[in-house]
């Protein structure tokens, strides 16, 4: 993927947060992939596939649970199936049954 051609990106080198990073942008290409307006200028919007692998490279890097007491981290897990369901409403996603 190439991101630089959307926005800048700094990848957090801290393996705990690395998820983090993947984590938010995705949201931010969801938002330019959504956007009506003219903000991209004459570059292409990105493409559903790479707003969808950031969400799921976020999960892949998520950190293992070390403790059983600890709840697992869902917000990833919760974006990505938010996103699917608004790509299917929004008719960019077909549902093959």
């Amino acid at each position: 993927m190439d991101v630089c051609k959307h926005i800048p990106v700094r990848f957090s080198v801290h393996t705990d947060s690395f998820h983090r990073s993947h984590y938010t942008l995705g949201k931010c290409l969801w938002k330019l992939y959504t956007w009506d307006g003219d903000i991209l200028g004459n570059r292409q919007p990105p493409q559903m596939r790479e707003v969808i692998d950031c969400f799921v490279r976020a999960i892949e890097t998520l950190p293992e649970k070390r403790d059983n007491r600890k709840e697992p981290t869902l917000e990833p897990h919760y974006k990505l199936v938010s996103i699917v369901h608004k790509l299917v409403l929004r008719g960019d996603l077909e549902v093959v049954p």
